[in-house]
C-alpha cells in the first residue's frame, strides 16, 4: 500500500515538474520556489494519508488487532 503511494507521488511530481518554466528566471529561483511549494503540499498530503492509514489499520477494529487476535487464538 505504501509503495503504491510513493509511485503515485513520483508520477505527480513528474507530471507537475516536466516542462515547468518561468519567464525571466535565469537562476531558476521562481521555478525552484514553485516546485518547492508543490513538493511541500504533496509531502503534507502523503504524510496525512499515511497517518490516516495507520490510524485505521492499528486502531480498534483495525486489521492489526484482528491479526494479533487470530495469532493468539491459534487461528
Amino acid at each position: 500500500v505504501h509503495g503504491a503511494g510513493i509511485v503515485d507521488m513520483v508520477d505527480k511530481i513528474v507530471a507537475f515538474s516536466t516542462g515547468l518554466t518561468a519567464e525571466n528566471d535565469p537562476g531558476c529561483k521562481k521555478v525552484r520556489a514553485e516546485l518547492t511549494a508543490y513538493l511541500d503540499q504533496l509531502s503534507r498530503a502523503q504524510r496525512q494519508g499515511s497517518r490516516d492509514f495507520d490510524t485505521k489499520e492499528f486502531g480498534q477494529d483495525g486489521n492489526m488487532l484482528k491479526l494479533i487476535a487470530a495469532f493468539l487464538g491459534g487461528g
